[in-house]
């Protein structure tokens, strides 16, 4: 795409109404200008303002653990939920929404003197499963927060080799066998501090698998950044 068709791509979305990502309610550009908000672009006013304050919730975990910390943004309940469902199937749209709730909590919550991380890995995906899918929805939240935040994205150094069944399909018991060697590494991320990006975590499993192949690779430090999570 040229420069200039960005350009009007741009000038299009800012001046044609958009819908509510959650109820479907027309903005009008005039209502878009006046909250100002970048959340606003995306949700109507009702649905802003009915919205769990985005917090990066932190929860640390006793040793010896695979990963240091893991910081959600909201526990998975509706109606983001049902926005993570829709990200799964196709509606890349959310990935952008996502990601902008992640900066605004990070710019809201981050500690300034805790430093960011060096590294942001999007949870990867088996190669058929991205195939299946299309798309890998961890990688679409992550590159819009890696480009804002100035954060290197790992793209290929943490390859998920074995495909795996879908988690959410399994028993809690089965769930970390299932997971059990999912992942390897190619390179040494020795003395770094990464971030495992993942739009929901559940048992802990899948980032627990990831974790152990950075920790094979040296990291430092390892934290999880999850969107929603499930208590």
């Amino acid at each position: 795409m040229s420069m200039f068709a960005k350009f009007m791509l741009n000038v299009r979305q800012i001046l044609l109404p958009s819908q509510c990502l959650l109820c479907g309610f027309t903005i009008q550009i005039h209502q878009r200008l006046q909250w100002g908000s970048v959340l606003h672009q995306q949700l109507c006013r009702a649905c802003f303002e009915d919205l769990p304050t985005p917090s990066l919730q932190a929860e640390y975990l006793p040793l010896p653990s695979t990963y240091d910390a893991c910081f959600t943004l909201f526990p998975y309940q509706a109606p983001l939920s049902g926005l993570i469902l829709q990200l799964k199937t196709g509606a890349l749209i959310h990935a952008s929404f996502f990601a902008t709730l992640f900066l605004y909590a990070i710019q809201t919550h981050w500690y300034v003197e805790k430093p960011l991380p060096d590294l942001l890995l999007p949870m990867p995906l088996h190669p058929k499963r991205i195939k299946e899918r299309g798309f890998n929805q961890a990688l679409e939240i992550a590159k819009p927060l890696s480009k804002k935040l100035g954060i290197p994205l790992i793209k290929n150094g943490i390859v998920r080799h074995k495909y795996t069944a879908n988690q959410r399909h399994l028993k809690a018991s089965q769930r970390a066998e299932n997971m059990k060697h999912a992942f390897i590494h190619n390179q040494s991320y020795a003395n770094l501090h990464v971030a495992i990006l993942d739009d929901v975590v559940t048992t802990g499993h899948t980032v627990t698998a990831c974790a152990q192949a950075l920790r094979m690779a040296h990291a430092r430090r390892i934290d999880v950044w999850c969107c929603t999570r499930r208590y």
